[in-house]
C-alpha cells in the first residue's frame, strides 16, 4: 500500500487532522471492485473503501483508497 498524506481540518477548527489517501498494489490473480470495504490489519487496523476502479497493468493490479472515516 502507497500512502500520501492530507491534511484536514473539519468545520475551520484546529488541530488539524492528517488523513491518508493510499493505493493498493495487488496481485493480478486478484480482483478489487469498487466500493469494496479493505480491512488492513497490518496498518493499525484502519478500514479503508476502494473509490474508483481497479487499474490493471502488466505486473500487478492497483486501486486507489481513502479511509472510510473521512468519506
Amino acid at each position: 500500500m502507497c500512502r500520501s498524506p492530507k491534511i484536514a481540518v473539519k468545520n475551520g477548527v484546529l488541530p488539524a487532522e492528517i488523513i491518508y489517501d493510499a493505493v493498493l498494489l495487488f496481485c493480478k490473480e486478484d480482483v478489487i471492485l469498487a466500493g469494496s470495504k479493505i480491512e488492513m490489519k497490518k496498518e493499525g487496523g484502519e478500514v479503508f473503501r476502494s473509490v474508483g476502479e481497479m487499474v490493471s497493468y502488466s505486473t500487478h493490479n492497483e486501486i486507489a483508497l481513502k479511509r472510510e472515516d473521512v468519506i
